[in-house]
């Protein structure tokens, strides 16, 4: 989870169980959380959620948060990492060589990675070596997972 200084954030944290003799809490670092839980039966189960609202986020918020339940069979953590920022950011690099050559004919395959917050509204590759006049038509795949991005061109 990624947010700018001042943004607001929500972390959820929920655990369900057929026994209603479970635990659920969320803590930050080493030091577990004071949050109201809601409770309900659904499909068979019990579930319990406890949902941290950050109205402003600051830098102190910032840190690993772990989602904790445990029931008479054991514990079950699941975690994460949220991060607080001054701005927006986009970072991008290239998975090979920045100089590549190739014969006049031959397939040549481009990737980049980039990390980027607030999310992208949309991904380009643009041509502007020799040959510009006939703008040869760009195709290539991008994949994107939580604020990251691959994208791949091909050229035949």
């Amino acid at each position: 989870l990624v947010r700018i200084q001042g943004e607001t954030a929500k972390v959820v944290c929920s655990a369900s169980d057929v026994d209603v003799n479970f635990d659920v809490f969320l803590q930050r670092g080493d030091t577990k959380l004071a949050i109201s839980q809601q409770s309900d039966f659904r499909d068979n189960r019990y579930q319990k959620v406890l949902t941290l609202k950050v109205d402003h986020v600051g830098f102190q918020d910032a840190g690993n948060y772990t989602c904790v339940a445990t029931n008479a069979r054991g514990v079950h953590t699941t975690s994460m990492v949220f991060r607080v920022v001054d701005s927006a950011y986009l970072n991008l690099t290239s998975e090979q060589n920045l100089l590549q050559e190739v014969a006049v004919g031959e397939k040549l395959e481009l990737r980049v990675k980039v990390e980027a917050y607030p999310s992208l509204q949309s991904f380009n590759w643009t041509y502007e070596g020799p040959f510009f006049g006939s703008q040869p038509k760009l195709n290539f795949v991008t994949t994107s997972d939580t604020y990251r991005y691959t994208s791949k061109l091909t050229l035949p």
